[in-house]
């Protein structure tokens, strides 16, 4: 990577409530501290040792390649996992009509402030 000014151009951000079609490309399965902020956690008082997913969700908007990345918590049990129904893994079945996998087309939408999150 070569930083140059001279050759530098803004982004354009979407307009808020523009939305794109994205693929799931991974999901990684950890601890909520490996994928959200120590800040955030403390913040909201989370455990961070909770048992966690990411999806990492990518799509095209006008030639530029969007990431977006979301923590799904879940719990684990001796007859495997379970999460609650307003919770974002539960929003996203409900929304989606199955649990995060990979090779899932999802939504993208740009909020108020215009940067992309997932849709559900």
């Amino acid at each position: 990577m070569t930083y140059n000014p001279d050759k530098a151009s803004e982004i354009k951000m979407p307009k808020p409530g523009a939305h794109i079609d994205a693929e799931v490309i991974e999901i990684n399965d950890g601890k909520r501290k490996d994928f959200q902020s120590k800040q955030y956690i403390e913040e909201y008082q989370l455990d961070g040792d909770d048992s966690c997913i990411e999806v990492v969700c990518q799509g095209d908007y006008k030639g530029t390649l969007i990431t977006v990345k979301q923590a799904m918590p879940y719990t684990e049990g001796k007859e495997g996992m379970s999460y609650h129904p307003k919770s974002n893994m539960g929003r996203y079945k409900a929304w989606y009509g199955v649990l995060p996998k990979k090779g899932d087309t999802v939504r993208l939408e740009a909020n108020a402030d215009s940067y992309w999150r997932l849709k559900y």
